[in-house]
């Protein structure tokens, strides 16, 4: 994996975050995880990958887990 990259498809993104393509196009359906099209391609910044774990992980703290 490129980590120069600034942006990745579904496949790479969904790698990164450790699930499924499935789960990530779901995701970017939902309007958790921001995305753009370039082309036929789906892509999604690192960076949005970044705030969408760190979200995720101030979201499970405030829950207390």
């Amino acid at each position: 994996m490129d980590d120069a990259r600034i942006a990745v498809g579904v496949a790479d993104a969904a790698k990164r975050l450790g699930i499924g393509n499935a789960k990530t196009r779901q995701l970017i359906r939902e309007g958790h995880l921001r995305s753009f099209q370039i082309g036929d391609r789906r892509l999604i910044e690192v960076d949005e990958l970044r705030r969408f774990v760190a979200e995720r992980r101030t979201a499970e703290a405030s829950n207390g887990k």
